[in-house]
């Protein structure tokens, strides 16, 4: 965009220095202004199948559901720390969903046991086509 931006501008000195006119100036100028738009609509069309969609998607789902639900998240080695599936309600205990990091077989079902009436749920997070799996 940066790029873009100076050469509109260098374009622009040129054709005024040159006089050939203001339509190619005003097509210029037009063409900087819409810049940010592209740029944005590129971001959106990226994000589109983002990890932030995939999880508010699986929300919904178990929330549309009957009962409670644990889900286990499972991370890979390579996981990026900014992409966090893991967000609860203020009360976990009257939540619908509950969202818990995946610590393992033993301390997995320690936790469901704390939770009997609901069902457990695993999801590997960083697995783009990410489905849950009991």
């Amino acid at each position: 965009v940066v790029i873009f931006c100076l050469v509109t501008v260098v374009a622009a000195r040129e054709l005024i220095v040159r006089r050939f006119g203001k339509p190619l100036l005003i097509v210029g100028a037009m063409a900087l202004l819409a810049s940010p738009f592209a740029v944005s609509a590129e971001r959106r069309f990226r994000l589109e199948d983002a990890w932030f969609h995939r999880r508010a998607a699986i929300q919904e789902q178990l929330e549309s559901s009957d009962g409670g639900h644990v889900v286990f998240v499972v991370y890979d080695e390579t996981h990026d720390p900014l992409s966090e599936w893991v967000h609860n309600e203020a009360d976990i205990r009257h939540a619908k969903v509950i969202w818990a990091r995946s610590l393992g077989a033993v301390k997995d079902h320690a936790f469901t046991r704390a939770y009997p009436d609901r069902t457990a749920w695993f999801i590997r997070a960083d697995d783009p086509s990410a489905e849950l799996q009991r």
